[in-house]
């Protein structure tokens, strides 16, 4: 009997003892580390032809939108065939055309391994060392990179911040800090959109006339290259554009714009 006794006293020190070494939190709970989150996962093999990767960076699967942003530490590693190098670029907007030219001179964000504070909308462009043209065959190389749930920081904007940051995106030269717009409901959804417009281009200049859905913290914007979208001003809540073609002889043309199917577009009086 004492020795069953002394086995359970032993066996709820041991317990106790395990307890006690194990990391607490600030509530003194013992800690559990976040369920880890993959963003990519992608051997040699996916991008030995053209030996690069590119995608765009979501928090949680949220789409990134112009009233937040969400930072968040991104953990880069190689999983296979160490011999194999990945070079890491991160950048805010989606690269037109994406070739080695363009990369392979640029000095990366990363190399291999290690981590990188991204942000939500961000593009995480991901190369391979051996790749087609450097290599008949694919190695045996993966790369992944992953976060810790929970542990992204947002970050919000006011409206001003927020409308913005919209036209810093869709405009060529610098906006002053303090933007004029009009304040018209061109989406048709009951709250006022702020529209603006501004020139844009080099040779071939014209006026972009841009409109951004304060509700839905959606931007739209008319761009085209022969056109010049002119706003005149605002009557009984419309939002009015004249519209003028880069010919002489074009004549010019008053009307408003709408959204349709997600685009901005020039309707006629």
């Amino acid at each position: 009997m004492k020795r069953i006794l002394c086995a359970l006293m032993i066996m709820v020190l041991t317990l106790c003892l395990s307890g006690c070494f194990q990391p607490l939190d600030k509530d003194g709970m013992v800690y559990e580390e976040p369920p880890s989150i993959e963003v990519l996962n992608i051997t040699n093999e996916d991008v030995f032809d053209t030996g690069y990767y590119g995608m765009q960076f979501k928090y949680d699967d949220r789409e990134p939108t112009y009233a937040e942003k969400i930072t968040v530490t991104v953990y880069f590693n190689r999983r296979t065939d160490l011999d194999t190098d990945w070079a890491v670029y991160v950048s805010d907007y989606e690269l037109p055309v994406l070739n080695e030219s363009y990369i392979k001179y640029s000095e990366p964000d990363l190399y291999n391994e290690g981590n990188m504070e991204i942000v939500s909308g961000q593009w995480i462009y991901v190369r391979c060392t051996c790749n087609s043209a450097t290599s008949d065959a694919p190695s045996k190389a993966s790369f992944e990179a992953s976060y810790f749930a929970g542990t992204g920081n947002v970050i919000s904007y006011s409206p001003d911040e927020e409308y913005k940051r919209f036209i810093d995106d869709v405009s060529m030269y610098p906006m002053p800090e303090e933007l004029h717009y009009y304040p018209a409901d061109v989406t048709g959804d009951g709250v006022e959109d702020r529209c603006i417009s501004f020139v844009w281009g080099s040779g071939m200049v014209r006026v972009v006339c841009a409109v951004y859905d304060m509700q839905n913290h959606a931007g739209y914007e008319l761009n085209h290259y022969f056109c010049d979208y002119s706003i005149k001003g605002v009557e009984d809540g419309r939002l009015i554009v004249e519209k003028s073609e880069h010919d002489q002889d074009a004549k010019k043309i008053t009307g408003t714009v709408k959204v349709v199917d997600g685009e901005l577009v020039f309707v006629a009086e």
